[in-house]
């Protein structure tokens, strides 16, 4: 397991049985700030932010074995010419052999070959804060609702949703739909494979971050300081109290892992 700190540009190996840092933190270089991580096809990828151009930066599964540098020029694209392009954060899923790269703020998609190191543009200007891979699939979450966009053809199917400002959106794919959050909203999102349609639970509030396993969909909520269960057969959820504000978690090795945030204020 590998995690990505942004405010010391490095990535560190996490040993899930001990949850603890295994061997030295890989730094990323002076000022750059790694922004998504993915595992997949033996190998870390790491996206990593350095102005004007982002790289995708591959490591050995023991990360700190650099083996290959992807650059994305943002200058070559129509509409992250502008500065402000230049500090957006870059989200990493990886799928189907494949890395799909979304630029939050200007909404660019990017399907990258890790052999080849082709770039492929995908889209642009779409609202999409999340972004995961569910073959043959991406699919992207934002501030209007959720949108899928097909890598063949290019073609983009929304579902719309009444969503509060939410500061983060999460996605996660189970393997009969689409599971997302708004941390404006208190609900967990049932999106349908077809993209035709939803349902919601009420998950409470916060709803920051979502993660699925074999048996249950799991939400961090980040004002209520808990994490939240849900059945995905029956509907049923069961609260979890936290302790902390938890904003990410994460399924992997049966267990479950989140960041620990802060307190939760007396209420």
């Amino acid at each position: 397991m590998a995690a990505a700190r942004p405010a010391g540009s490095t990535v560190t190996k996490i040993d899930p049985g001990t949850g603890k840092a295994v061997g030295s933190p890989f730094g990323v270089g002076a000022g750059a700030v790694p922004t998504g991580i993915a595992v997949g096809g033996g190998s870390v990828w790491v996206a990593v932010n350095r102005g004007r151009s982002l790289e995708v930066v591959e490591l050995g599964p023991e990360v700190g074995e650099p083996r290959n540098e992807i650059v994305v020029d943002r200058s070559s694209t129509t509409t992250s010419s502008s500065s402000s392009s230049s500090s957006e954060p870059v989200l990493l899923p990886y799928g189907a052999g494949s890395l799909w790269a979304l630029e939050v703020g200007t909404g660019q998609v990017w399907r990258i070959d890790p052999k080849t190191s082709t770039k492929t543009l995908l889209t642009e200007g779409v609202d999409a804060w999340s972004i995961a891979y569910g073959d043959p699939f991406v699919w992207l979450g934002g501030q209007t609702g959720v949108t899928r966009l097909d890598p063949r053809t290019r073609k983009t199917r929304s579902v719309p949703l009444a969503l509060g400002f939410s500061p983060s959106k999460a996605l996660a794919i189970g393997p009969d739909a689409v599971w997302f959050v708004a941390s404006g909203e208190r609900f967990l999102f049932r999106i349908e494979p077809s993209a035709r349609g939803y349902t919601k639970f009420d998950v409470a509030r916060g709803a920051s971050a979502n993660a699925v396993n074999d048996h249950d969909v799991w939400v961090a909520n980040n004002i209520d300081g808990s994490v939240a269960r849900v059945d995905p057969e029956t509907g049923a959820v069961a609260s979890i109290p936290h302790g902390n504000t938890p904003g990410g978690i994460v399924s992997s090795s049966g267990l479950l892992w989140t960041t620990p945030g802060e307190p939760v204020a007396p209420s």
